[in-house]
């Protein structure tokens, strides 16, 4: 990225210092805000593979749970588990 430029100059351009000196902030500030944008990018697919790897923790478990169920139940277990469920609401 910071690779040696050759320019050829083919006119001539005359601009403020004024206006230089806010060109050259207005590419930092850019280039600051693209680096805080694609940080936070990074943080939120790291929040959100977390977050997957959560889910998938926690299905699993609710499954055990469900088969823990059935196995152990005398009444219909689809009857349990629903009433189970529904006890949450």
């Amino acid at each position: 990225m910071d690779e040696k430029k050759e320019y050829s100059i083919i006119g001539r351009v005359e601009i403020g210092t004024d206006e230089y000196r806010d060109l050259i902030e207005s590419k930092f500030e850019a280039e600051n805000k693209k680096d805080y944008y694609m940080r936070e990018g990074w943080k939120k697919d790291s929040e959100i593979n977390d977050l997957k790897k959560k889910v998938e923790t926690l299905s699993a478990q609710v499954e055990k749970y469900k088969n823990f169920i059935k196995s152990h139940c005398t009444v219909n277990a689809e009857d349990s588990i629903s009433l189970f469920v529904n006890l949450g609401d």
